[in-house]
């Protein structure tokens, strides 16, 4: 007896799920018409000429600052198998990606220096998972070879993030590889695979095969007649242009923290972080913090009375009073950061005196109905409830920051 056919919604006649020359699991995407673009991009399409599917990732609202979050890499030791290790870092990766995390910083709380072997170091498995769930599906082959460390990445979920850019999609901003193979009849530049059915032309750099590149797709520019007619061309762009230009989400960057004193160090663009955000059961919930900046706007206005503030208003600067462009989210272990900051040399601050390190200690879950929360989980939480109190600057950074 022959067995049904059945998709991940139980629906009959669908295909199965589809893998890749490693094997591992890719996301076995519903067919769709190419003029339907994705739900989250639907904002930014811009209209197409007819017969066109329209172009996605092409517009909105400039993003200059940067949201990262600091994990330390023991929270895989605390998984019994490589299934469970597997599934805690795709959580950590799905979890940055709804919530627009720019940087994932990997810490070794332990005092004993990191290996790196991802099978010996949960520090370095956490950071290579993350790398390859960030990582779009056509280059992961190209970046990731078969390795022990990836043997249950059928079981990440998809990020499904902007720059998981289908074959059939238009967009302004593609993530490629460079080839070594070279432009035909000897032109200049280099090609590169894009996700496209056929490379793609970069006729204004001459890059190393092999580098992770940028993309910004030229639909309109066409090559004369000769050995590169026919093909698409595109320009090399820098990683936070589709962020900065078109306020697209353009995935997250990930390091190793050698400790947690280097989580503070090389922020995204080499400027320091302007906003630190500790979070740990004893600090301030966020209920308590909007009230301690009401009653300051109160105190403020009660000196002042000419002053027109509207003290029920929200703040426009979110609970943090100020437009940030590096924030840092510090989450803790089993023990909390206050166990990292105690097996931190390079730190002379006692672990009762943890928040002094932060500009904010927050607890994001008070009330809570069970003794621990995982980090796995309280990334979710605190993330959902710091989401809409980030309010970054709009306007770019310093020189030093580029």
């Amino acid at each position: 007896m022959k067995r049904s056919q059945h998709s991940n919604d139980g629906q009959r006649g669908d295909k199965r799920v589809r893998k890749n020359d490693l094997g591992y699991r890719l996301a076995n995407q519903p067919t769709r018409a190419p003029s339907q673009p994705l739900p989250y991009k639907s904002s930014s399409a811009a209209s197409a000429p007819p017969g066109q599917s329209p172009l996605v990732n092409a517009g909105g609202k400039p993003r200059h600052y940067t949201v990262s979050m600091a994990v330390p890499g023991s929270i895989i030791d605390n998984c019994q198998s490589l299934e469970l290790k597997t599934y805690v870092a795709g959580q950590i990766a799905r979890a940055a990606a709804i919530y627009n995390v720019d940087e994932i910083i990997v810490y070794n709380e332990s005092p004993t220096p990191m290996k790196p072997d991802p099978l010996k170091d949960p520090n370095v498995f956490l950071a290579r998972l993350l790398l390859y769930q960030e990582c779009p599906q056509y280059l992961r082959k190209e970046f990731f070879p078969v390795h022990p460390s990836l043997r249950f990445a059928g079981l990440l979920n998809p990020l499904d993030a902007p720059h998981h850019v289908r074959a059939d999609e238009r967009s302004t901003f593609r993530d490629g590889v460079v080839l070594a193979k070279k432009p035909p009849g000897g032109s200049p530049g280099c090609l590169a695979n894009v996700g496209l059915r056929k490379e793609v032309y970069l006729p204004d750099k001459t890059l190393t095969a092999g580098v992770r590149v940028t993309v910004r797709m030229q639909y309109d520019r066409e090559m004369p007649a000769g050995p590169m007619s026919g093909f698409q061309v595109g320009e090399v762009v820098s990683r936070r242009t589709p962020r900065e230009e078109a306020g697209v989400y353009w995935g997250y960057t990930v390091r190793l923290a050698e400790g947690l004193h280097n989580v503070f160090n090389q922020a995204p663009g080499g400027s320091p972080y302007d906003t630190k955000i500790g979070t740990s059961e004893r600090g301030l919930t966020v209920a308590q913090v909007v009230a301690q900046l009401d009653a300051e706007r109160q105190a403020r206005r009660e000196d002042d009375e000419d002053d027109d503030e509207d003290v029920a208003a929200p703040n426009p600067l979110g609970i943090f009073g100020h437009k940030f462009h590096r924030a840092l989210v510090v989450f803790g272990g089993v023990k909390g950061v206050e166990a990292a900051l105690d097996a931190d040399e390079q730190l002379d601050v006692a672990a009762e005196d943890a928040h002094q390190l932060f500009d904010h200690w927050l607890n994001t879950c008070p009330g809570q109905g069970s003794r621990t929360i995982r980090t796995e989980e309280a990334v979710l939480v605190s993330l959902a409830v710091l989401s809409p109190h980030l309010v970054g600057s709009d306007s770019p950074a310093s020189s030093s920051s580029k």
